[in-house]
């Protein structure tokens, strides 16, 4: 519903949304861009500190973290994002 919603109004409404959730499945995350088109991946980033906490993510994530490590994993890229981004923080 929200990806119609966001599709109809093709960017005019500038909601870029980092989603996740917990089903009998196990853990979601999931990326909705203003457009309304939606990616589904183990770990994202948005805005504009987000190349550097993906660069972050991509070299430390792995398979079964603990969640010890995925918090400090977090913290890593938050930092990473709004020191090397004048427009974070």
């Amino acid at each position: 519903m929200l990806k119609q919603m966001l599709f109809k109004y093709q960017g005019y409404i500038s909601a870029a949304l980092v989603l996740g959730g917990v089903d009998i499945n196990g853990p979601h995350l999931y990326t909705v861009y203003p457009h309304g088109s939606s990616d589904s991946l183990p770990y994202v980033t948005m805005g504009s500190g987000s190349l550097a906490a993906m660069a972050v993510f991509e070299s430390n994530y792995k398979d079964a973290m603990t969640e010890e490590e995925a918090k400090q994993l977090v913290y890593e890229g938050i930092s990473a994002g709004i020191f090397n981004d004048l427009g974070s923080g």
